[in-house]
C-alpha cells in the first residue's frame, strides 16, 4: 500500500513554487488525491479466481503426499482429504451474507479486503494499514476454523485423523506459497519456499516432504501440460 502521507506532503512542497494558476491546479490535484482510498492493485473478484486456483493446486498436492507418503498419512483417505481442503480459505471465497452468518461484523467481504493489500509485504505496512489487514486476517482464520470444527463433527473425526489432514493442508499450502503466490505475499524478490519455512522451524521432517512435494508436483505439471492440472491425473 502507498504511504499516503509521504506522496502529499511532497505534492505540497511542490506547490509552493508553482505560479498561481499552476498552484490551483496542483491544489484540486490534491484533493481529489487525498479524497478517495488507495486502489486496490487487484480486484477481488481476480483475487477470488487466484485462491481457487490456489485451492485446486492443493488438492493436487494432497493427493501426490497420500501417494508418497501413504504410511505416514496412513489414517485419511482421498474422498475425505478432498471434501477437508475444499474448506481451506473458503472464508476468502464467502460473501458478506455467508460471512454475517459466523458474526463477521466488516462492512466489506473478506476478499474485498485482502485484494486491497495483495503484493504487500506486512514489514512495510502503515499502522492503521497493517491493523486492518490483521483484524481480516482474523476473522478469516476464525471462520475457517469453525467451518472445520463442523466438518470434522460431521465425519466423526478421531484426532489421529485430524492432525494428518492438517499437516497435509500446512505442507501443501506453504509449498504452494513459495511456488506460486510470492508475489500476492510481496516476496517475489525474496527467498522463500516451503521447505526453507520448515527448516527455519527446525522441523527437518516437514522440509524433507516440502522439497519432494515441489518436485514431484513440477514433474506432474509437465506431465500433464497439455490439459488443465486436475486431480484426475493422481487417484
Amino acid at each position: 500500500m502507498p504511504n499516503i502521507d509521504t506522496l502529499v506532503k511532497t505534492l505540497v512542497n511542490d506547490i509552493k513554487g508553482l505560479n498561481s494558476h499552476k498552484a490551483t491546479f496542483a491544489a484540486l490535484c490534491l484533493i481529489l488525491f487525498t479524497s478517495f482510498p488507495a486502489v486496490a492493485q487487484i480486484s477481488s473478484s481476480q483475487f477470488v479466481q487466484n485462491m481457487m486456483a490456489h485451492r485446486q493446486r492443493l488438492q493436487v498436492m494432497g493427493a501426490l503426499l497420500l501417494r508418497g507418503y501413504s504410511q505416514v498419512f496412513s489414517e485419511i483417505q482421498a474422498p475425505l482429504l478432498r471434501e477437508y481442503l475444499t474448506l481451506h480459505d473458503h472464508p476468502k471465497m464467502e460473501n458478506l451474507e455467508e460471512l454475517r452468518a459466523h458474526g463477521y461484523t466488516g462492512l466489506e467481504s473478506i476478499s474485498q479486503r485482502l485484494a486491497q493489500f495483495y503484493g504487500s509485504n506486512k514489514r512495510t505496512l502503515q499502522e492503521k494499514d497493517l491493523d486492518s489487514l490483521n483484524d481480516t486476517i482474523l476473522w478469516l482464520n476464525k471462520i475457517e476454523h469453525e467451518e472445520k470444527m463442523e466438518f470434522f463433527k460431521k465425519h466423526q473425526i478421531s484426532q489421529v485423523q485430524i492432525q494428518q489432514l492438517m499437516e497435509v493442508e500446512h505442507i501443501a499450502d506453504l509449498t504452494d506459497t513459495g511456488m506460486a503466490r510470492r508475489v500476492e505475499m510481496g516476496a517475489e524478490d525474496k527467498p522463500y519456499d516451503g521447505e526453507r519455512f520448515f527448516l527455519s522451524h527446525n522441523d527437518l521432517f516437514a522440509a524433507k516432504i516440502s522439497h519432494w512435494l515441489e518436485d514431484s508436483y513440477n514433474f506432474q505439471y509437465f506431465k500433464a501440460k497439455s490439459e488443465p492440472m486436475s486431480c484426475k491425473f493422481i487417484f
